[in-house]
């Protein structure tokens, strides 16, 4: 059976700068694996080989390396940019009770597991990633708009949740947040309009209220004024 263990053999040849493990978690979960290696003349004989999608596929044959019907597979795209690195990426999108079985997130933990009960997603991914000796380290970035009730991760900015795992944490780094989906959420762009309207009358009133004070004080004074 061909051995791909994590995607990585692919940076046996030419050495990688950086992996990002990116989620963007909506009404689905939209999943993007992402290897910078720092060549342009890779030897990407193992990333023509298409991935398939699920770990657990009982259509899948492991000892035919072509793709096979009915065997869903990861989108496989290859971009070499202008400072010499090239961008190889595998996307797939899963509904809540399909993503425990994908086949990237189980390569990265093999006690990987999802649970989706009253509107709540858990993930969980278990302890002992599996770190490529070709790789330093892996960034995992979870980003959701909804409601997070649980996350242990590194560190949080803009809806993003991430978490770092390298060679001094890779055997017990673990992944566990719960997101709440009965609460609705607004879209991004509309939360950027409220708060960009508080900031603005936040600003605004203050300056109304300086205003409507002087032009108090000179209306009471031309009062006095005239009455003089």
């Amino acid at each position: 059976m061909k051995k791909i263990i994590l995607l990585c053999l692919i940076l046996l040849l030419c050495g990688c700068s950086t992996v990002n493990y990116n989620l963007n978690i909506t009404d689905k979960v939209e999943e993007k694996l992402e290897i910078i290696a720092s060549c342009t003349d890779c030897d990407l004989t193992d990333f023509n080989i298409p991935t398939r999608k699920y770990y657990n596929d009982d259509n899948f044959d492991p000892y035919d390396t072509s793709r096979q019907d009915n065997v869903v597979y990861y989108n496989q795209s290859k971009q070499v940019t202008s400072d010499n690195k090239t961008i190889l990426t595998y996307s797939q999108t899963f509904n809540f009770n399909e993503y425990y079985n994908s086949y990237i997130a189980k390569k990265f933990y093999n006690d990987f597991e999802v649970s989706y009960r009253d509107n709540i997603l858990t993930i969980d991914s278990g302890l002992n990633f599996y770190l490529d000796d070709n790789v330093d380290e892996v960034a995992i970035n979870i980003t959701t708009d909804h409601k997070v009730t649980e996350a242990n991760a590194d560190k949080y900015e803009n809806n993003t949740y991430t978490w770092i795992i390298n060679k001094q944490n890779y055997s017990n780094k673990n992944i566990i947040m719960s997101i709440d989906f009965n609460e609705e959420t607004l879209p991004t762009e509309e939360k950027n309009n409220i708060k960009f309207s508080t900031v603005l009358l936040i600003v605004i009133l203050p300056i109304i209220f300086i205003i409507s004070l002087i032009l108090l004080i000179m209306y009471n004074k031309n009062k006095k004024d005239n009455q003089i």
